[in-house]
């Protein structure tokens, strides 16, 4: 999803999501503390056994 590198250049981290979906929203600033959202991604979630579906 992202690299993060320090002001020389250098890559420091690389960020990688555990879903595969369509990137909605990135964080603009240059900074951000950890915890916080860098993108926002929009993806498909399998529904539990047993739930039932409610059309919308």
């Amino acid at each position: 999803m992202a690299i993060q590198r320090n002001s020389f250049g250098e890559v420091v981290a690389e960020y990688t999501s555990s879903v595969a979906g369509e990137v909605t929203g990135q964080r603009s600033d240059a900074m951000s503390e950890p915890g916080n959202p860098l993108v926002f991604i929009l993806f498909n979630k399998a529904s539990p056994e047993g739930a039932e579906a409610y059309p919308e």
